[in-house]
């Protein structure tokens, strides 16, 4: 029997916070290797619930609604972004803790590590390094996120047997675990198969998808390049993982990482989530991703509210129309205020919704960015900020060339503004802006 250890590595960053972070794809590749007769471990490092980090006396710090902060470290800064004058942590599982998971983990064949945000690398290819003292005969394959959006860099320099572009697990797995079987299409591939959360031996929540990729073309995101298709799942596929999970793994929160959950609402989500009201589960969900404003009508709005939809976020980015249009046409002010008023008639509180804002963009002042604050503080909902980051891939990233030359570090949303003309005094105005805005809502 083919073994198979699947890896989620630490973040390494100058902040982290779990908002019902999962590994979605690597646990929907663990079903299928199941399937397909593999004996199949996983090791989560951003897992706070891990039986080992209890041994160690490491309690999960609890939020909201399962949210929480992960263990911490703090580690040298890279010497790229030395200059940086803030703290740089590994976030997750201690090393130790790491080390000994692996020691017990005897005969691996292939150890499939996936990776997520550019510029957290350092994180994968030091628990590449790891796996190749602790686990020798393994052949190691990364994947994901920033294999896919960067794959010449991780080609070079993480150190694996084999970086996988492709974004069809299905097609690539079959190719280099199983066999050359007939391969799944996408969309037959996510209908067929749910993440094996029952890896893990504790939830708090559950991270879940209802439609993969998004329509939209926005100039400073990738979604289009790491989903080519978009495409809804089927309903009773949905409803049957919503099933499992409330009643099997007894959770209360779901956060759907959809790209766009009510597009085409009157064919997906209005009718799928008729279905689960049926079904009466005592469950809230949240939307950390952001819906679409355009797409929250009267009947969407109330649609939400009815479901026990608790964390709403809606995507403005900016209040300034010429951003809007040559951004990609997303979203309009007046489409933000009718979205905003149809969930407030339909009973949510301003506490809940949240408005996702952009700042630090190489073609965007700090004034315009005060206006689009201002714009939000008059709809009497929370804000919040998106430094923005450059997406490879992306059309703003092909127009912002001196990015390319840089360390994938420059990426991190977190200091990117600093090469884009701003600075850290400007951004924490910013900030403090929101921030007064966010005290005034929930003081309300």
């Amino acid at each position: 029997m083919h073994k198979v250890l699947l890896v989620n590595p630490w973040i390494y960053d100058f902040s982290a916070f779990d908002l019902w972070s999962k590994p979605l794809g690597l646990l929907y590749i663990a079903s299928f290797l199941e399937k397909k007769g593999c004996e199949v471990l996983l090791l989560d490092c951003l897992d706070r619930y891990d039986p080992l980090l209890l041994e160690a006396g490491i309690t999960p710090e609890n939020r909201l609604y399962g949210t929480g902060k992960y263990h911490a470290e703090e580690i040298r800064k890279p010497g790229a972004i030395n200059s940086i004058p803030k703290r740089f942590w590994r976030f997750g599982m201690p090393v130790s803790c790491v080390r000994n998971i692996l020691r017990r983990t005897k005969e691996v064949d292939t150890v499939l590590i996936t990776s997520v945000m550019t510029y957290w690398y350092q994180g994968v290819f030091d628990m590449i390094g790891i796996i190749r003292e602790e686990l020798p005969g393994a052949n190691i394959v990364l994947g994901g996120i920033y294999a896919q959006l960067i794959p010449d860099h991780a080609r070079k320099r993480s150190g694996a047997d084999l970086v996988i572009s492709d974004n069809n697990p299905c097609a690539v797995l079959q190719e280099l675990i199983i066999g050359k079987d007939k391969c799944l299409s996408t969309e037959g591939f996510y209908n067929a198969y749910s993440p094996a959360y029952h890896l893990y031996d504790k939830h708090s929540s559950i991270a879940m998808l209802t439609s993969l990729g998004c329509p939209f073309y926005c100039s400073y995101c990738a979604s289009h390049l790491l989903a080519k298709d978009f495409l809804f799942f089927a309903h009773e596929k949905i409803i049957d993982e919503i099933e499992m999970y409330t009643k099997r793994l007894q959770v209360q929160d779901i956060a759907l990482y959809d790209d766009a959950l009510l597009y085409r609402a009157e064919d997906h989500f209005l009718p799928l989530f008729e279905k689960i009201l049926e079904k009466d589960y005592r469950i809230r969900f949240h939307t950390p991703n952001g819906i679409h404003a355009r797409f929250v009508t009267e009947d969407v709005a109330a649609m939400l509210y009815r479901s026990n939809f608790k964390t709403i976020r809606i995507g403005l980015e900016s209040s300034n129309v010429a951003f809007q249009n040559k951004t990609g046409n997303k979203v309009y002010n007046e489409e933000v205020e009718h979205a905003v008023s149809n969930l407030l008639k339909a009973g949510f509180s301003r506490q809940e919704i949240g408005i996702y804002i952009m700042a630090g963009r190489f073609d965007q002042s700090v004034d315009d960015t005060k206006r689009t604050l201002e714009f939000v503080r008059c709809l009497g909902v929370k804000v919040f900020i998106s430094e923005f980051s450059p997406v490879p891939g992306s059309f703003d990233w092909r127009q912002d060339a001196h990015f390319k030359n840089m360390d994938p570090l420059w990426q991190n949303n977190s200091i990117a503004f600093l090469r884009n003309g701003w600075t850290i005094e400007q951004m924490q105005k910013m900030k403090d802006i929101k921030n007064d805005i966010n005290h005034s809502v929930v003081n309300s």
